[in-house]
């Protein structure tokens, strides 16, 4: 095996466009103000790409989810070169895979950057037909209401006569399959063997936890937790990192593994995890969509602070969850009770971090009927969240919640 695993990596939100500008800016969504899809970055912001180019390379991004275009997302700045779906919301992986070959054929002897994007192994999943059983009995009939019935809550939009929700796990599982079999291709191009490569997500995906399914609503380890592995020339050969790390990191080290250690962009490097594996590691943190929901990770320890009432599950605003993560992976626990001490110590750093945020880098909400429709295709539910300046996190001395941890 090649490359190094990170084994324990966050996202630093649950939904893409935010997401992928933590990536490309080496940013929290703290700071860049993204909260929504229907959002984009200003030209203040810095992007990898920018640093890239600035540096005599030739960038390039390839999307295939529609909202990410430039547009919308101001995820463009800095790329010489960028391509995604023009006519349809989204693109099949394929297309952008074979796109990018070309491309690379086409800039020969150049230091080339380039943001693949694949969109394939999100609702609806529609694997190809020779996928879609793989992982079903070709025997069952996902559709007998008779014998199967979908869990209470769960809803399938894409196939609402589907009564087995085996199938539908299964399909998701096939759209995976289907990703892992072209990516396997593309990895083995010469070019790309031969180059720093990066593999991960944007965000996770919900498959039933927590009464959500199909969508990657919440910020539990369902949403947050995402691949990460890293491969160079030189680089070790199945080496696995146990340390907790966020991909908000990623655009720091592949500068430095590209030779531009010198040149200033925010973020630690994560091959230092390389160098000294059992080093205490510093917190991590996240805003869920629509700023419903901040978190802190620290030590195994998860705690949520909700910033808004919702439903994705329902909370009330300045509501606190704990969660022993190493006891409790799938968040069933709520600890705030038992562990009241430690509660109130990482609400505290959460509410400090979310102070001191640097101001934001959105100009708000794009919210014409064409990105709605678009948005809807996808579907998403666009959650705004604060307009970009707002604090964070507002306390409420009537509320039982802050009156009980600011006491």
């Amino acid at each position: 095996l090649d490359g190094v695993l990170f084994e324990d990596c966050f996202a630093g939100t649950n939904i893409t466009l935010p997401s992928h500008a933590s990536i490309l800016t080496g940013l929290s969504v703290r700071d860049t103000g993204l909260v929504s899809n229907s959002m984009g970055l200003t030209a203040r912001a810095r992007s990898l790409a920018e640093v890239y180019a600035e540096e005599g390379w030739f960038t390039m991004a390839l999307f295939s989810a529609q909202h990410l275009r430039h547009g919308l997302s101001g995820l463009g700045q800095g790329f010489d070169r960028m391509r995604g779906p023009t006519k349809e919301s989204e693109a099949a992986a394929s297309i952008a895979i074979a796109r990018f070959e070309r491309w690379m054929e086409s800039e020969e002897g150049l230091p080339v950057f380039i943001w693949l994007h694949l969109f394939d192994a999100h609702a609806p999943y529609q694997p190809p037909q020779e996928l879609s059983r793989r992982y079903y009995d070709e025997e069952l009939d996902p559709f007998d209401a008779q014998r199967f019935s979908l869990p209470a809550g769960a809803r399938v939009p894409w196939a609402s006569k589907v009564t087995d929700l085996n199938y539908i796990l299964g399909l998701y599982k096939s759209e995976v399959t289907h990703l892992d079999q072209q990516i396997a291709v593309l990895l083995d191009h010469p070019r790309v063997r031969a180059a720093t490569l990066a593999f991960t997500s944007d965000h996770g995906e919900a498959l039933g936890n927590h009464g959500l399914y199909f969508m990657h609503q919440g910020i539990y380890p369902d949403t947050l937790a995402v691949p990460l592995i890293l491969r160079w020339p030189g680089s070790p050969q199945g080496l696995r990192i146990p340390a907790p790390v966020t991909h908000q990191d990623l655009g720091r080290t592949l500068l430095d593994l590209s030779g531009l250690g010198a040149v200033s962009f925010p973020g630690n490097s994560l091959l230092r995890w390389i160098e000294a594996p059992l080093e205490p590691a510093p917190a991590r943190y996240a805003i869920s969509s629509g700023a419903q929901t901040a978190a802190i990770e620290k030590e195994g320890w998860l705690l949520f602070l909700h910033l808004r009432d919702h439903d994705s599950p329902t909370r009330v605003l300045h509501q606190v969850e704990l969660f022993d993560l190493k006891q409790d992976p799938t968040c069933q626990r709520d600890l705030v009770e038992d562990e009241l001490d430690r509660a109130r110590r990482m609400r505290a750093d959460l509410i400090e971090w979310l102070a001191a945020s640097t101001g934001s880098l959105t100009s708000g909400r794009a919210s014409s009927p064409e990105v709605t429709a678009e948005l809807a295709a996808l579907g998403y539910v666009d959650n705004v969240g604060p307009e970009p300046g707002k604090r964070w996190y507002e306390p409420d001395p009537r509320s039982p919640w802050c009156k009980r941890f600011e006491q």
